[in-house]
Formats: C-alpha cells, sequence, structure tokens
C-alpha cells in the first residue's frame, strides 16, 4: 500500500521545519509539498496528487486563511474523479474559536 500522499502548508518557518521532520520520519505519510504561502499551493497538478493537506488555520494577512485555503483545495480536487482531498487546519492559539469555528481541528 503506498503511503498517504500529504500537502503541509504553515506560515512559520520554524514549525513547518520541525513538523516536517517529524511528518517526513513516517512510513505511511509522503510530503508531496511544504508551504509558507497559500498561493503557493494552489497548484492543481500537485493538489490532484495530494490525499490530504495539513494547513495552519491562520496563514498571513495578505493571502487566504486555513479554511479559506481547505475549502479552494477541496474544490480543485472535486474535478477530479479518482482522489478526494481532505484538508485538516491545526492552530495553537485558539483563532478558531475566537472566529466561531470548532477548536483546534477542523476538517473538510
Amino acid at each position: 500500500m503506498r503511503p498517504t500522499r500529504l500537502l503541509y502548508v504553515e506560515n512559520d518557518s520554524a514549525l513547518r521545519r520541525i513538523l516536517g521532520e517529524m511528518l517526513g520520519q513516517s512510513k505511511e505519510l509522503e510530503i508531496i509539498g511544504s508551504f509558507a504561502k497559500s498561493e503557493n499551493v494552489l497548484d492543481r497538478s500537485l493538489v490532484r496528487k495530494a490525499d490530504v493537506a495539513l494547513i495552519d488555520f491562520s496563514l498571513d494577512q495578505n493571502g487566504l486563511n486555513g479554511v479559506e485555503l481547505g475549502i479552494a483545495l477541496r474544490n480543485i480536487n472535486d474535478t477530479h474523479r479518482y482522489c478526494h482531498l481532505f484538508a485538516v487546519l491545526c492552530c495553537s492559539n485558539g483563532e478558531p474559536r475566537s472566529k466561531g469555528y470548532p477548536k483546534r481541528l477542523v476538517f473538510l
């Protein structure tokens, strides 16, 4: 069985490096892209290769936030008949709760 193909989007470079290294050690995961900004992950050919996306909830102020990016990724992938992309959004500062979203993890 092939590993789960993961897109990882996190604007904090230290966290992206640390968590990326941890995720990369798993034999069940293959990181096919690690990005700091939402606009860099919207490549249709890359998105269609992904099984799951791990997205920071609070991305940069000038681009899409994590929820908007998750929805955009699902919309791109819904046109592809064979694969469904699931997005998992994470945060450490409680932001989803203050915006009316469930706390800590959101699955789209």
